[in-house]
């Protein structure tokens, strides 16, 4: 049974600092542990053949010196203000622990390339940036320096095509009465 034991998304929040505007920075983390049933409260995936979370991580019935492809989508994660949506975040992504070598039937052994990891950003739910790959870096903290696995890094912005128009829908939005805390708190509620 192929497994993910977990992944860690880490998400800096980081408001553009231009001479009219101040600077925010936030920290919001989101651990998921495919160990735990619960896991399912925090993310999606596929079933091109059905994964199932075990004690042993999120995996898949089959030959075990085969893999299938597959992917692993998180709900929505609430950052930013009310009254000041980021125009960016800085994204680190951990997914532990790291593909292992498989023995394959012929005798060899591989390792599976372990996939890309991809983010996009929305003030709202319906304007979305496109999807950007994270880059895959090294460990650079003390703690990931611990805990072997893969680690990306991207800052996800609103495309400047559409900075414009965002600006203008902030705008609009700010002149709202509002009982939320943030713009995607209302979002994913």
């Amino acid at each position: 049974m192929k497994t993910f034991y977990s992944i860690i998304v880490a998400a800096i929040v980081i408001g553009f600092t231009e001479t009219s505007r101040g600077s925010i920075e936030d920290f919001k983390q989101i651990t998921i542990d495919f160990t735990d049933p619960a896991a399912t409260n925090a993310a999606t995936w596929s079933t091109p053949d059905k994964l199932t979370v075990s004690t042993n991580g999120l995996g898949r019935e089959g030959d075990a010196a085969s893999s299938r492809d597959g992917w692993i989508q998180t709900k929505p994660l609430a950052l930013g203000l009310s009254w000041r949506t980021p125009g960016a975040v800085s994204v680190r992504v951990a997914i532990q622990p790291p593909p292992g070598e498989i023995s394959l039937n012929s005798g060899q052994k591989t390792t599976p390339y372990g996939g890309d990891v991809y983010v996009r950003y929305s003030p709202d739910r319906k304007h979305w940036s496109s999807w950007q790959v994270l880059e895959q870096t090294g460990p650079r903290t003390p703690e990931e320096k611990k805990n072997p696995g893969r680690h990306f890094n991207a800052t996800v912005q609103v495309p400047y095509r559409e900075r414009e128009r965002f600006g203008e829908l902030l705008s609009e939005y700010s002149r709202l009465d509002v009982p939320w805390k943030s713009d995607e708190e209302a979002a994913v509620r």
